[in-house]
């Protein structure tokens, strides 16, 4: 159950990964969420509980959320990504 507890951790980074690369056409967008998921290091991250799995994920989202801020021009995305960028440093 622990182990399956990643799950979320991975949706984030898959969300995070294909949202991330605005200017990508679809098919290049899920060739890097296949890269960045197939990674070694990624699955062997994922096999066990808490490793490095959630604070990629987390990175990744805050990496998102600074590209949607653009500038800090949005109030909102740059609030979210004080929050994930908080959460990266815990």
């Amino acid at each position: 159950m622990a182990v399956l507890s990643n799950v979320v951790w991975l949706s984030i980074l898959v969300f995070a990964t294909y949202a991330s690369q605005d200017a990508l056409e679809r098919s290049r967008r899920w060739l890097s969420v296949v890269f960045v998921v197939a990674s070694p290091m990624m699955i062997s991250s994922f096999k066990d509980y808490m490793l490095d799995a959630p604070l990629t994920a987390v990175a990744a989202l805050a990496l998102y959320l600074l590209i949607r801020a653009r500038g800090f021009s949005s109030r909102r995305y740059s609030l979210l990504f004080g929050v994930a960028a908080g959460c990266v440093s815990l």
